[in-house]
């Protein structure tokens, strides 16, 4: 739609970028919110999220050039172009969780508490974050049949990553409403103090199953089918599975531990 949100003679700044950059910030806040309000090691917590966020931006892009590897390999530069759009959240997703999982051990804190206060946070970020996929073009939706016209939005703007002139489903905004759900469902989880050391796991679990569905109505390019599913599908349904498993496990633990 827009994806320049201001340009200032050889200064541009990329709606994409302004958007993502927003969620961090809105993610941050959020967590210092929580942390101070509850008395917590706000500096672990905020280096936790500055390593984590770096370290997601690259495991995101990193599982894009991947995915979209045919365009990039006539293009090298453009690899290093995050601010254009091109991040796959699963990417950023284990990676991050990956290094905040060794980096939470190591400074000897509780791990599932923190991915429970942490997680909130994660799905609002990704929540901003997906309007910049909007206004940039990127992970745009297939085009829009005449009886769902009504939710079909049209690209003009030269620059834009997602075909012109055509009416497509905006599967940018679509995930952005899931995830702000997620977000609120979350949020009152954690205030209430329900599901303790679970909610990390929720959270992906309803997150993975409208990943799933959305996969069947995006338009770009999706990588190669895994066993007949798109990868981001495949993962979905691995992140589902294994985190339902691993919920009953901790409520099993939690119920042992408390005899």
């Amino acid at each position: 739609m827009f994806p320049t949100l201001l340009r200032i003679g050889s200064l541009t700044l990329r709606t994409y970028g302004f958007f993502v950059a927003l969620g961090v910030i809105f993610a941050y806040n959020y967590v210092k919110y929580q942390a101070l309000k509850r008395n917590l090691n706000w500096r672990f917590l905020s280096n936790l999220i500055f390593f984590c966020v770096l370290v997601g931006l690259l495991g995101g892009r990193l599982l894009y050039v991947i995915l979209n590897f045919d365009y990039y390999k006539t293009d090298i530069l453009s690899v290093i172009k995050i601010w254009q759009g091109g991040l796959v959240f699963y990417g950023g997703f284990f990676s991050g969780l990956i290094f905040g999982i060794i980096y939470t051990l190591l400074n000897r804190q509780d791990l599932l508490f923190v991915m429970d206060i942490l997680t909130p946070a994660l799905y609002l970020g990704l929540s901003i974050g997906r309007i910049g996929c909007f206004c940039a073009g990127c992970c745009y939706g297939k085009e829009v049949h005449q009886s769902l016209d009504f939710l079909g939005v049209v690209f003009f703007h030269p620059e834009s990553l997602a075909p012109i002139g055509v009416k497509i489903f905006p599967t940018q905004l679509f995930e952005s409403l899931y995830a702000f759900i997620i977000f609120l469902i979350t949020h009152f989880l954690l205030q209430k103090k329900l599901l303790k050391y679970r909610i990390f796991f929720l959270g992906a679990m309803i997150y993975s199953f409208f990943r799933f569905l959305n996969e069947f109505i995006r338009g770009d390019d999706r990588g190669s089918l895994i066993l007949g599913l798109y990868p981001s599908q495949f993962i979905s349904i691995i992140v589902f599975s294994l985190f339902f498993l691993l919920i009953f496990y901790i409520k099993k633990w939690k119920r042992d531990v408390s005899k």
